[in-house]
C-alpha cells in the first residue's frame, strides 16, 4: 500500500508535467526524477510548517539542491547557475526552475557546500545511490538544510573565515580532515567522561535538579580544554556548533512529524512513527561506548544532539546566541 500509493503521486506529478506540454523525448529524463521531486517537495513542505518553530526565519533558506543521478545532475532553486547548465524545465510543483547538466560529482555525496557559481547547495546523490529510504533521505535534506540556513547569516561567513584561517591557514578541507588527536590516550579518557557526563545529564532531565550533573560536565569539559591546543579546542567546539546542533535539528524534525505522522502516512505514504526515538537511541549509544579513536568527529554529532536538548530545558533562549558564538558553553 505504502509504495502504491506513492507511485501514484508521483505518476500525478509526470502527467502534470505532460499537460504542462513537455517534450516527449525528454519523458525519460523526467521520470528519473518524479520520486525525488515528491521527495524535495514534502521536505519543503515540512521546512515551511515546522522549521520556523525550531530555528528562527529558517523557512526563508531556500532548499537549493544538486541533485546527482547516475548519469545527471539536477539544479533545484538556483538564481544563477553557471554555464555548465541548461535549463531542463520549470516545476510548477515545486516552484521552481530545475537545470541539468551531466553528472560531475560521486552519485552517493551527502554534503553542503558552494557547489555552483559560489552558492552553497546541498550536494546530495539521490535516494538509491545514498542507501536511504524516502524518509531516510527527507531527513537527510533536513540536516543540510539547516547547514544552508547555517551559512546564509552573515556572523556564520564572518567567523567561519577567521576560524579557517586561525586554526588550518585556510585549508580548503579543514572541516573534515583538521588533525585532531582522535588517538591520544588521555583525550580518548577524557571523552569518554565527558560524554557520559552528557549522556547522564541527559537521562536525568525528567527527574529533577540536574545543576551539580551540569557542573561535573563543566569540570570535565575545562579538563578537555586545558589538556588540548588551543586551535584542537576550537575545533572540538566549532564541531559541537555545526554537526551537534545540525543533528540536534534533526530530532527536533522528526519529534514534530511524530505528532502528526498519520497525515503524512496518508497522503504522501511516509512513516515518521517514532523516528525520533531512533536518532536519539542511535547517537545516544555511541555516547555510551565512547570510542573517540573509531567514531572520530562522528562523536561530536552525538554531544551537539544532546547539548542541544538539554540547552532547550535549561536555558530555552540559547539560539538567541547561537550565531554570535561558534562554541556551545
Amino acid at each position: 500500500m505504502k509504495a502504491i500509493t506513492f507511485l501514484s503521486f508521483s505518476i500525478c506529478l509526470l502527467f502534470n508535467g505532460l499537460l504542462k506540454g513537455q517534450n516527449v523525448n525528454n519523458l525519460h529524463i523526467e521520470d528519473e526524477i518524479q520520486k525525488e521531486i515528491a521527495l524535495i517537495k514534502v521536505s519543503d513542505y515540512i521546512i515551511n510548517q515546522h522549521g520556523d518553530s525550531i530555528w528562527k526565519n529558517i523557512s526563508k533558506t531556500p532548499l537549493r539542491i544538486l541533485l546527482i543521478t547516475d548519469s545527471l545532475e539536477y539544479l533545484f532553486n538556483h538564481n544563477n547557475p553557471d554555464k555548465s547548465f541548461e535549463l531542463f524545465k520549470y516545476d510548477s510543483l515545486l516552484k521552481t526552475n530545475i537545470y541539468v547538466r551531466s553528472r560531475r560529482f560521486p552519485p552517493f555525496l551527502r554534503a553542503t557546500f558552494p557547489a555552483v557559481n559560489g552558492e552553497d547547495c546541498i550536494v546530495v546523490g539521490d535516494p538509491k545511490n545514498t542507501n536511504k529510504s524516502n524518509e531516510d533521505w527527507i531527513i537527510m535534506l533536513l540536516h543540510e538544510h539547516f547547514h544552508l540556513y547555517q551559512g546564509s547569516n552573515p556572523l556564520y561567513k564572518k567567523n567561519i573565515a577567521e576560524l579557517a584561517q586561525k586554526i588550518a591557514n585556510n585549508s580548503e578541507n579543514w572541516m573534515l580532515d583538521y588533525d585532531f588527536p582522535y588517538a591520544d590516550t588521555t583525550i580518548n579518557n577524557l571523552f569518554k567522561k565527558y560524554s557520559s557526563s552528557i549522556y547522564e545529564t541527559h537521562s536525568y532531565l525528567c527527574k529533577g535538579n540536574i545543576m551539580d550533573k551540569m557542573d561535573y560536565n563543566l569540570i570535565i569539559q575545562k579538563e578537555i580544554q586545558n589538556y588540548l591546543t588551543p586551535n584542537d579546542y576550537s575545533y572540538f567546539q566549532f564541531q559541537i556548533w555545526q554537526e551537534g546542533i545540525a543533528t540536534y535539528t534533526e530530532y527536533k524534525y522528526l519529534y514534530a512529524l511524530n505528532l502528526i505522522d498519520k497525515y503524512f502516512e496518508k497522503n504522501y505514504a511516509l512513516n515518521f512513527t517514532l523516528k525520533h526515538e531512533d536518532l536519539l537511541k542511535a547517537y545516544s549509544k555511541s555516547l555510551r561506548n565512547t570510542d573517540l579513536q573509531k567514531n572520530k568527529r562522528n562523536l561530536f554529532y552525538s554531544i551537539g544532539l544532546l547539548i542541544g536538548i538539554i540547552k532547550d530545558e535549561t536555558n530555552p533562549d540559547w539560539k538567541t546566541d547561537y550565531f554570535r558564538i561558534l562554541s556551545i558553553e
